[in-house]
């Protein structure tokens, strides 16, 4: 017979020893929304240092993706062999190693080293993100797990929206290859940043985190996937969240076709600028998310916010022009509370298997943003974007498909939770 999972249940955490652990997961994913956006801005702005065919630049807004779905299983492997901080102190020295490689790839007009700088950039991420999700759950009440996701989720968009004004000061300098001393002076900046998380780990290594974050689990992480695989509950939230990210992505990225197509005299900047605004309202829409779900269950308003976010995009599909472009932008302030919400309801009562389903939960977002580029590439030179838009209905369909049956899955009991195939 397969060896269990173990159902041990950590003593409750204490308040004080918690916060600053809570603390510390908020400023790292902020610097995760920070760094996300910037990625692409700038890696983009660097490509005129090497010499490139469309094929090469196309990989660039997908690289994230696919590292997401190629790592995170991987990630929740070494979090479960090592613990949570170790993960965190793993993935932030990626993500600083990767800069120090685009020196030489700069400097010397590389391809290659820029290319193994990117992806080393990236494994990072997938780290922190299969390990801070999880952690955040279980640094308190299993009740308020899914609200506490939210509320540290929600500086992910404060940390994007001041990349995004990061990225704009860094797009204003004309990078010109041929400039002399230029190429080493625009990779300097990289390796400061490089310095800068390296410093960030060291830091996180001296909070003291409870023993939770350092817990290790002792069954075989096979028999917790073929667990995990075959429950209905499961399978339904990794449809959800793949969804949630198909549509966040989908909705994101046709701003800058909506703008020129249906508002007379836009250019394509207009949805970039748009962008920004998107941001702020996902931060609004977490941050206020969080607050209700003091007073209603967080399925309950997932429901509701996909519900409205049904209506606002057939609404923009319908009306097109400045005012569907305005619809379409508002509907970040209702998917804002999707990702988090579908992750933490999931995870909520997996006890010991939350690590492993977090990596499933993980490598579906990617495949899901991924997928927004096959989606809109394919569809955009054949319908209008304001009808290629209602794509994302049956996205929001089946997260809200997801909110309706995890009203209605109690909670696993201890001895559930251990279960496996």
């Amino acid at each position: 017979m397969p060896h269990q999972p173990t159902d041990a249940t950590p003593e409750p955490i204490k308040t004080e020893s918690r916060a600053p652990a809570l603390v510390a997961i908020a400023l790292l994913i902020a610097m995760w929304g920070f760094a996300q956006w910037d990625f692409t801005a700038v890696l983009y702005k660097l490509t005129g240092f090497f010499t490139m065919n469309q094929a090469e630049l196309n990989w660039i807004p997908t690289v994230l993706d696919v590292t997401y779905f190629l790592v995170a299983i991987p990630a929740a492997m070494f979090h479960r062999r090592f613990g949570y901080k170790l993960g965190i102190i793993v993935g932030l020295s990626a993500s600083s190693f990767g800069p120090f490689l685009l020196y030489p790839a700069i400097a010397q007009h590389a391809y290659p080293f820029f290319a193994a700088s990117v992806m080393v950039m990236t494994i990072g991420w997938p780290f922190l993100e299969t390990c801070l999700n999880p952690l955040a759950a279980e640094l308190g009440p299993q009740e308020s797990a899914v609200r506490r996701l939210n509320l540290v989720q929600s500086f992910f968009p404060v940390g994007l929206v001041i990349g995004i004004f990061v990225a704009r000061w860094l797009l204003q300098f004309n990078l010109k290859p041929s400039a002399v001393g230029l190429a080493e002076a625009t990779a300097r900046p990289f390796v400061i940043v490089g310095i800068a998380v390296l410093l960030l780990a060291l830091g996180i290594d001296k909070v003291r985190f409870p023993a939770v974050a350092s817990q290790k689990n002792t069954g075989r992480m096979r028999d917790e996937l073929r667990s995990l695989l075959l429950r209905k509950e499961i399978l339904i939230g990794l449809a959800a969240i793949f969804c949630c990210q198909l549509a966040q992505a989908t909705t994101w990225g046709t701003l800058m076709y909506y703008a020129p197509e249906e508002i007379r005299g836009a250019q394509a900047s207009l949805g970039l600028d748009m962008l920004l605004v998107c941001g702020i309202l996902a931060g609004i829409g977490r941050f206020t998310g969080t607050a209700l779900m003091r007073r209603v269950e967080p399925t309950v308003l997932l429901g509701i916010a996909m519900f409205v976010g049904i209506m606002l995009i057939v609404s923009s599909a319908t009306l097109g022009g400045a005012t569907g472009f305005a619809l379409l932008v508002t509907t970040s302030l209702f998917m804002a509370i999707a990702y988090p919400t579908i992750f933490g309801t999931v995870i909520r009562d997996l006890g010991p298997l939350r690590k492993t389903a977090s990596g499933l939960l993980v490598t579906a977002a990617g495949m899901g943003g991924a997928f927004e580029l096959l989606v809109v590439n394919t569809l955009r030179g054949t319908i209008p974007i304001r009808y290629l838009i209602l794509s994302v209905i049956p996205c929001f369909m089946m997260v809200l498909v997801f909110a309706a049956l995890a009203q209605r899955v109690p909670a696993l009991a201890p001895s559930e939770k251990a279960a496996a195939s």
